[in-house]
């Protein structure tokens, strides 16, 4: 690749900060809708997180940030956590900006204006 792409490749500095932060680590349970993404298990039974994988996601995730960013009304935006750990996050950002929002909780959604 070149030009503007190169900045979206992953480098040896990226790869250096995802192992210093532990990224790369996961738990000793393996769902199964997580196995494309691991590299190999340790002998001590952790997971070890393909980091290319990871990259790809991240990329992924910069491209929704970016087009959600770029419409002219934040009012317009709909957002929807299925989890509780979502819940304060979107609230805050209901109160900043008019967001109409779903939280998921358990077996009931609750909709906020």
């Amino acid at each position: 690749m070149s030009g503007a792409l190169d900045v979206l490749q992953m480098k040896e500095e990226d790869v250096l900060k995802f192992l210093a932060a532990g990224t790369h680590l996961g738990g000793t349970n393996l769902d199964f809708q997580m196995e494309q993404y691991i590299y190999k298990r340790k002998s001590d039974g952790i997971y070890i997180i393909n980091l290319k994988r990871t990259w790809e996601k991240l990329l992924l995730l910069l491209l929704a940030a970016r087009a959600i960013v770029a419409i002219e009304n934040p009012a317009d935006v709909s957002v929807i956590s299925s989890r509780n750990t979502g819940q304060v996050f979107f609230t805050l950002r209901r109160r900043n900006t008019g967001t109409e929002i779903w939280c998921q909780l358990q077996h009931f959604s609750v909709r906020f204006y």
